[in-house]
């Protein structure tokens, strides 16, 4: 039997001191049908240099910069493969991640893979290893958190062009909205119990941009409440009551806007801040969204008190 053909997108702008890393990861790979495009999102460093390196071993995709989630989609427009998996260019993954994804998948083109992950910093330090099963069923965690980096996921490449890839609209987490249109759209999430990614925590990572962060986490997550408000059957086919999934999104989305209302008012954005906690009050109710704005006012006017009387 032929195995299927992977297909490994990795885009790239102003990373091309990590990029043969990345791309080197995917070649070596255990699985023996691999393709690998790679995608220079209009990079004015050595990217073209290191990619152009690969020669023929490399699909090799130039533009000018349009973002990430369209720099991944026009390297799936050029994929050919079966399956499809994401890899971010200053990412990494085990030799053998293809293989035990592929193997998960059993063929099928309505299904999600994901795998756990390790994280590390710059100095190459570990973090603690992430399964997919740490937290219970992530099926149903996935509508409430996503569950690893991109390149934890392996998906049907005909599933993600039908659903038409990422959201070039959001600024961070179109990942985890992609996983969740999946599993909404039918595919069964499949998890595999192995460390196959690692995940490099640099200062130009996008964990890192907290304000963004926490309003496109507010921005999946309401996406997911009205579509379970509007069509609760996906999420009971998941074993999940739509109503307390509600209920817990609404109080999520209400951190969230009151995390990305407490950054704003450490930067001293108070218009903004005051716009993030009223958010956060009309989705967690004034009650919730009142004490998680108290709670994150309260540390900042201490530090200012503390300070003031040094």
């Amino acid at each position: 039997m032929t195995p299927p053909l992977i297909s490994v997108v990795i885009p790239c702008f102003r990373q091309g001191h990590f990029l043969a890393g990345a791309i080197d990861s995917a070649l070596r790979q255990s699985h023996p049908s691999v393709e690998v495009v790679v995608v220079n999102d209009g990079s004015d460093d050595q990217t073209d240099e290191v990619a152009r390196r690969y020669g023929h071993r490399i699909r090799y995709v130039r533009q000018a910069n349009q973002g990430l989630p369209r720099a991944r989609n026009n390297g799936i427009a050029v994929a050919t493969g079966k399956y499809l998996l994401v890899l971010d260019s200053d990412d990494l993954l085990h030799p053998d991640a293809l293989r035990w994804l592929v193997t998960a998948a059993a063929g099928r083109d309505d299904v999600l893979c994901v795998m756990g992950f390790r994280g590390f910093a710059e100095g190459g330090q570990p973090f603690p290893d992430r399964f997919p099963t740490d937290r219970g069923d992530p099926g149903a965690l996935l509508l409430r958190t996503n569950l690893g980096p991109p390149h934890c996921y392996l998906s049907p490449r005909s599933m993600v062009v039908r659903l038409g890839g990422f959201d070039a609209g959001l600024r961070s987490c179109e990942d985890w909205d992609l996983w969740v249109r999946l599993v909404f759209a039918g595919a069964e999430l499949v998890p595999v119990d192995r460390v196959g990614a690692y995940y490099r925590q640099h200062t130009q990572s996008m964990s890192r941009h907290l304000i963004t962060m926490a309003r496109t986490q507010a921005e999946v997550m309401s996406r997911i409440y009205f579509q379970v408000r509007s069509d609760p059957a996906p999420v009971r086919r998941l074993g999940v009551e739509s109503g307390e999934l509600r209920r817990v999104l609404r109080c999520q989305i209400a951190r969230e806007h009151s995390d990305a209302g407490y950054h704003l008012r450490e930067q001293g954005n108070y218009f903004q801040a005051l716009r993030q906690y009223a958010l956060g009050a009309w989705w967690g109710g004034l009650r919730a969204g009142a004490v998680a704005g108290i709670c994150k006012l309260l540390p900042h006017r201490l530090r200012r008190a503390i300070s003031t009387q040094r």
